[in-house]
């Protein structure tokens, strides 16, 4: 949000603690927390300005 650019799938995978998803597993891990978290910023963003 900061940067104006959404987080890369890889770096949100080196914030995970605890046991880190598969090779298989990592696209659609990665994927779905991304989506999730765009989703927020998304919601948060728009209810602050109204929209």
């Amino acid at each position: 949000m900061f940067a104006e650019r959404a987080p890369l799938r890889e770096e949100i995978l080196e914030l995970i603690e605890g046991e880190k998803p598969s090779l298989l597993q990592c696209k659609t891990f990665g994927e779905r927390i991304l989506k999730k978290l765009m989703n927020f910023v998304d919601k948060f963003i728009n209810d602050m300005t109204g929209n």
